[in-house]
């Protein structure tokens, strides 16, 4: 398979989170082709500034092994002013588990392979919902960000396998390192040129992103489907119940 080579697909989505009080809408970019080995969720606080180059270049690497993509901003249009917002790590948790709900009651998404790469303050939200809901996140790519947010105990509690990637200029390093100390799980810690991701160029991003790949990739299991051929277009067969801006191909 050599998805550089086909056309992507490109489906702008607003999922409702039903487990807030207010009527809070995520915004979320889900990007594929045709045929894909799996799905791996980009979780950023808000996608905002230098965001959307970072979530490009992670897509690049992603799709350029087979994977569709779905890049999730754990904090609302509302909420991203907010700046305490970004460090509430249970609402955001919370945001988490909306869009897993979505992507679970999107008939051709539900049986897919699932991998969560996280930056930022939503390193912490999914390593929380790791935590508390093992079955529900099957294995973790961190860049950088402050898993230290998560909390000590959950951190022990974690059982899913998770790679830590830090910048060795990351003025964050000590503090991800003291926090990934307490993981007795599964785990693995990864270091690469350069500072936190926004600080990252595209080569030094391109390296880390391939590190969370190969960490995730041998976690997923390949979709026998996708390995025949069979596997229809996804933007044909999602059964959105949200809110949906139309898709455009490039």
């Amino acid at each position: 398979m050599a998805p550089s080579i086909v056309k992507l697909r490109h489906t702008r989505l607003a999922i409702s989170d039903p487990h807030s009080v207010d009527d809070v809408w995520l915004i979320a970019r889900l990007n594929h082709s045709p045929l894909v080995n799996g799905l791996i969720l980009i979780l950023q606080a808000f996608n905002d500034n230098d965001s959307p180059i970072i979530e490009n270049t992670i897509n690049a690497v992603l799709h350029q092994a087979g994977y569709a993509s779905m890049g999730v901003d754990l904090l609302s249009v509302t909420e991203k002013d907010n700046a305490d917002a970004r460090l509430n790590i249970s609402n955001m948790g919370k945001h988490l588990l909306a869009a897993l709900d979505w992507v679970h009651h999107q008939p051709n998404l539900t049986h897919m392979p699932l991998g969560i790469i996280a930056l930022d303050t939503a390193t912490a939200a999914a390593a929380r919902v790791a935590a508390l809901h093992p079955e529900r996140v099957p294995a973790l790519a961190l860049l950088s960000g402050r898993l230290d947010l998560a909390g000590v105990g959950l951190l022990r509690s974690l059982k899913t396998p998770i790679r830590v990637i830090v910048g060795t200029d990351d003025p964050r390093i000590n503090i991800v390192r003291q926090a990934f100390g307490l993981i007795t799980c599964e785990s693995d810690w990864q270091t690469t040129e350069g500072g936190e991701p926004a600080s990252m160029g595209t080569a030094m991003l391109t390296e880390a992103s391939k590190l969370a790949l190969a960490w995730l990739q041998p976690r997923m299991p390949p979709n026998p489907e996708t390995q025949t051929g069979i596997f229809p277009t996804l933007a044909a067969a999602l059964s959105f119940s949200d809110r949906t801006e139309p898709a455009d191909e490039q």
